[in-house]
């Protein structure tokens, strides 16, 4: 699959040369930025020719007849570059949040289907072992129906840098929408069911750095009467969790405990799952697969373009637009307009 990758900042320079590399099909054969100046500086930390750089998504496809696109921007320009590129008939795998609105989300997912188009977005948590191990336990019923589960996310990032620190503690929503939403869409492909009442409250204390909330409590209750207790918080004192947070999940006859994305996607550190029954705990050996995380995304993405079957997780657009829709449903629940 010949890919053009749009957005060459930190987070895609990492996938340019962390992730693509790890799944022989996939090629970037061009990058689309908009900076002269940053496009040169990106060739260069890439060893790749600034031939391979162009302006526009345009520009890339009519040079290289590129068969998808990798968006890696900020979540404000997804909805203009996502309808680009699926109008030139590209495929594309965009970043999370899938969209700022889900309005804009629904009709990117309704311009996928008219054009016949993959539209994939990188919900990649789902591809850690523990998550996939978590999703079995449920679906088969070995410990019997789920009752209700909670995950508490507790971080307190040092940054590499102070401008790196000021971009992330001004980003719209860093808590619920840009880690948020990865729980939230666990809860959904995990369970399998979809969330009926949202109850949230949220604070951003006096010595918090964050413009928006830097901490937030929910509880959601999905369709088959599940209650999930949610937490997060960016800027936690206590013990450390994985970005995956901490989960607990309670059954009929057992408990599950598991996390897993205990570092930038490039280990397993942090994967673990442990399963009590009554008063016997058993710590469980997980697979260590080849590509798991944003890796794994990229080659579930590449065989959709193969052969258009979606795997049962896939984080289609279809089914992501109802994971960004319980985040802002958290949102709207902490400000008073649920």
């Amino acid at each position: 699959m010949r890919v053009i990758q749009v957005g060459i900042g930190e987070w895609g320079i990492d996938w340019a040369c962390t992730i693509v590399p790890q799944v022989p099909t996939v090629r970037i054969v061009g990058y689309v930025n908009r900076q002269a100046e940053k496009a040169v500086s990106a060739a260069s930390r890439l060893q790749v020719t600034p031939a391979l750089f162009f302006r526009s998504i345009a520009d890339a496809f009519t040079a290289t007849g590129a068969d998808a696109a990798l968006i890696l921007t900020t979540t404000d320009a997804h909805t203009e570059l996502v309808t680009e590129a699926l109008e030139l008939g590209m495929h594309v795998l965009v970043e999370k949040p899938f969209a700022e609105k889900v309005t804009d989300a629904q009709k990117l997912t309704a311009l996928a289907i008219q054009r016949d188009r993959v539209l994939m977005v990188n919900q990649n948590f789902r591809y850690f072992p523990a998550a996939m191990r978590a999703r079995e336990i449920v679906r088969s019923g070995e410990l019997g129906r789920l009752g209700e589960v909670r995950v508490d996310f507790r971080r307190n990032i040092v940054f590499a840098s102070e401008s790196r620190a000021r971009w992330h503690q001004s980003m719209f929503q860093p808590l619920v929408m840009d880690l948020g939403i990865h729980h939230f869409d666990l809860m959904r492909m995990i369970t399998g069911a979809e969330p009926v009442e949202v109850h949230a409250i949220g604070a951003n204390p006096s010595w918090s750095k964050y413009r928006d909330l830097a901490s937030a409590s929910a509880l959601i209750r999905f369709e088959n009467g599940l209650v999930v207790n949610w937490s997060g918080s960016w800027i936690s004192r206590a013990p450390q969790t994985t970005y995956s947070g901490d989960w607990r999940m309670e059954f009929e006859s057992g408990c599950v405990d598991w996390s897993c994305r205990g570092d930038r996607d490039v280990t397993l550190e942090g994967e673990k799952l442990s399963i009590r029954r009554n008063e016997l705990l058993i710590q469980e050996t997980l697979p260590t697969p080849r590509l798991f995380g944003r890796a794994a995304v990229l080659a579930d993405f590449n065989k959709a373009f193969e052969n258009r079957r979606l795997e049962e997780f896939f984080p289609s657009a279809s089914d992501n637009v109802k994971s960004l829709e319980l985040a802002h449903k958290v949102l709207e629940a902490i400000h008073g307009k649920a």
